[in-house]
């Protein structure tokens, strides 16, 4: 086996290495978007929650529980915009993971069609080189032959 087929061959796996990692990258960032936008629905849940708390306690006239419920309100809708800030920090970030894993598997490719390439370029002169061994043994029998045959009729 050559050095170079050798050599990309490494480049090859590295290659397969990183595009792993790229991968396991990707899942993460998504995972990470995927729980913000889990606790972006229960912080709106609990400010929907904490707006009707509200609203049944004006109806009661009940001032010190509406206040409690508004408390709870802002602070869901509070919670709510952070987490929505966060999850559009999060969703650039799964973005460039999920670019660079594009871009890694396609320079995976590329090496893996050299690599490819250069195993069939190998194989064609192994095959060139068997050959021309066999051509070079059948015109030695030959000649081996013939001059037998001159030897017999001289």
């Amino acid at each position: 086996m050559s050095t170079k087929l050798k050599q990309l061959e490494r480049l090859q796996r590295l290659r397969d290495a990183r595009e792993t990692l790229c991968e396991a990258k990707l899942a993460k960032a998504q995972g990470a978007v995927h729980g913000v936008t889990l606790q972006i629905a229960e912080a709106d849940t609990m400010r929907r929650g904490a707006a009707g708390d509200g609203s049944a306690a004006l109806l009661l006239g009940d001032r010190a529980e509406w206040w409690l419920a508004e408390s709870a309100r802002f602070a869901a809708e509070r919670r709510g915009a952070l987490l929505e800030s966060l999850l559009r920090e999060l969703a650039a970030s799964a973005e460039e993971a999920r670019g660079r894993l594009v871009t890694s598997r396609r320079e995976a490719e590329q090496v893996s069609v050299v690599v490819k390439e250069l195993r069939n370029a190998l194989a064609a002169e192994d095959a060139r080189r068997s050959q021309a061994v066999s051509d070079d043994r059948f015109a030695a029998r030959a000649h081996w032959t013939r001059m037998r045959r001159m030897d017999a009729e001289a």
